[in-house]
């Protein structure tokens, strides 16, 4: 598999805004070497967003310049069939169409004044809400990839690089904001304005070890504002779900569950990854993030330790997680997305998730919705873990 180390990410100022507030920024969207802090060449700059409200519709408004004639556009928006509720969060980040094959996602930002970390990563989605009738999708043979700075980030202009493995070396990317209605989460992209990845220009993303100039010239004529465009939020669904498929290594005596098309088709085929083999078993789990949802990060753990996976619910575990175990590999800080329950007890409208360890020293571990399920298992050794007398760890979507 061919490496491809580079990814087009924002340089963006986070400043959060409520239904009824504006902000404004100074945001760059650049193509940058992996692992550099070298710009090979910005498409354009989002100056500011701002946002009003008026009854159930909020309007708003992002100035943008072009990085080479240094004209000035605007990007216009109304977004209507809200409640009070309701926010837009007019902190710009990317949204990438990339290889259905890409995965090994990294990245970090940095406002080079003491404030750094890691980048919020979702890979691997098929596709994503924009409002109650509209779904950007992803083009056959690739995948939808948001990549945001994490929540409570200080206003500040933040440099950001990023890397993945793909066998091919095209991207296309494009700016979104975030509208949680009805405490659902969707993404509206704003530059360029579209509805279908099909219009947005792709870009080769360089490869080897050099840095080598992009002709965007293509790419920056594409990257449009939009002129007084309505979304719809009225009768808006329920957040996006995906589901788990489970496989077992018997010589392992290991399991395993994703959703990443690419994951699955390789397991199916069992070349690459010799061994697995479906058990049946499914778990319907959250693609996309919104209010009360919680990211679950996905571990490797290396061999000597187990060869396995763990997936944490969870800010807190994830981040006791990697503390504990410097060894593991951070895979993914957003995987999919759970509620977590409150002393054993889910919310409505959701089912509670169990998870077993093996306690063995090659650890892994089980995820289950069926508790009769979970019993073989601690009948067999394993340990339940989880909250409150039930022993549940996460709560999924019915």
């Amino acid at each position: 598999m061919a490496i491809v180390r580079r990814a087009m990410w924002w340089l963006c100022v986070s400043v959060a805004c409520a239904l009824a507030a504006g902000c404004a920024g100074d945001y760059k969207f650049a193509l940058q070497k992996a692992g550099r802090h070298v710009t090979v060449d910005a498409l354009l700059t989002l100056n500011a967003c701002t946002g009003s409200v008026q009854g159930t519709t909020i309007t708003a408004t992002c100035t943008v310049t072009d990085s080479t004639s240094g004209a000035v556009r605007a990007s216009s928006f109304t977004l209507s069939g809200l409640s009070s509720g309701d926010t837009l969060q007019l902190v710009p980040f990317a949204v990438f169409e990339l290889p259905a094959d890409a995965t090994n996602f990294t990245g970090t930002y940095d406002n080079r004044h003491g404030n750094s970390g890691a980048l919020r990563i979702t890979p691997g989605l098929p596709s994503v809400q924009v409002d109650a009738s509209t779904t950007l999708i992803a083009e056959p043979g690739t995948q939808l990839v948001i990549a945001e700075l994490p929540p409570g980030s200080n206003a500040d202009t933040y440099f950001l690089v990023a890397s993945y493995d793909a066998s091919a070396r095209t991207a296309k990317a494009l700016s979104a904001v975030r509208v949680v209605a009805s405490g659902t989460a969707y993404i509206v992209p704003i530059v360029p304005c579209t509805s279908s990845f099909a219009t947005v220009p792709t870009v080769t993303v360089p490869d080897g070890g050099n840095e080598v100039p992009i002709d965007v010239s293509r790419a920056q004529q594409a990257y449009v504002g939009c002129t007084s465009k309505s979304f719809v939020y009225a009768g808006a669904s329920s957040p996006n779900t995906v589901t788990l498929i489970e496989y077992y290594n018997a010589q392992l005596d290991h399991y395993f569950v994703t959703w990443l098309p690419a994951e699955i088709a390789a397991l199916d085929a069992g070349t690459s990854i010799k061994g697995w083999q479906r058990t049946g078993v499914t778990i319907k789990v959250y693609a996309t993030t919104a209010a009360g949802l919680s990211a679950v990060c996905r571990f490797y753990i290396p061999p000597g330790l187990g060869d396995s996976h763990f997936f944490g619910r969870g800010g807190q575990e994830c981040a006791q997680t990697g503390q504990k175990f410097p060894a593991f590999v951070l895979e993914d800080p957003a995987f999919f997305f759970v509620a977590l329950p409150s002393n054993g007890t889910c919310p409505a409208g959701t089912l509670p998730i169990y998870r077993v360890f093996d306690n063995r020293p090659d650890a892994n571990h089980r995820y289950m919705i069926d508790p009769a399920v979970r019993a073989a298992m601690v009948a067999r050794g394993w340990i339940a873990e989880g909250d409150g007398p039930n022993l549940v760890v996460m709560c999924g979507p019915t």
